[in-house]
């Protein structure tokens, strides 16, 4: 197997990476492995598939993920964005944040479903403009030190857009 995530897509590692031809490439790669496709081969090459499989799946998981994207990148590049201050977020960031979880609160306790969709497009588009910084720190500047700052940033948001999405399905059900 290859030695990183990005080289068993065949793409280069950057931060910009298009979602459907990521989609593409481990649909054709997981064609290709999968346990399925050598049931009558021995039980080495069995395991091997299985393996193959159980690879490309994680790599698929680190990769579409924006955040997730973004530290496995900053780690290629030398850069532990949870080493030393790696939890360390600005104080108006964690305000904002606040805000978010009590609007939450507040629209779930009243029922409303289409004020936590307001929400969650507001979120998605703090996370848009993360990535597009990301994208310019990452793969243009090469500036890792400001880029785990930012990706800090976009970890937190994909969990607080985890936790909303969790209540929208509370509430929908």
């Amino acid at each position: 197997m290859t030695s990183n995530h990005f080289e068993l897509f065949g793409l280069a590692p950057r931060f910009a990476v298009d979602p459907a031809m990521l989609e593409q490439r481990y649909r054709s790669a997981q064609a290709q492995t999968h346990p399925d496709r050598h049931a009558a081969d021995g039980a080495a090459e069995r395991l091997v598939s299985t393996q193959r499989t159980v690879r490309l799946n994680e790599a698929y998981a680190v990769l579409r993920e924006p955040a997730s994207r973004a530290r496995y990148l900053l780690t290629l590049n030398g850069t532990d964005p949870l080493g030393p201050g790696g939890h360390d977020l600005p104080p108006e960031f964690l305000m904002a944040q606040l805000g978010w979880r009590e609007a939450m609160e507040r629209a779930t306790r009243a029922h409303r479903s289409d004020e936590l969709a307001r929400i969650d497009s507001q979120l998605a588009a703090e996370s848009r403009a993360y990535g597009e910084q990301l994208a310019a720190l990452i793969d243009v500047d090469h500036n890792y030190a400001d880029a785990a700052a930012v990706a800090r940033r976009l970890s937190f948001l994909a969990k607080v857009r985890a936790d909303l999405a969790a209540l929208i399905d509370e509430l929908d059900t």
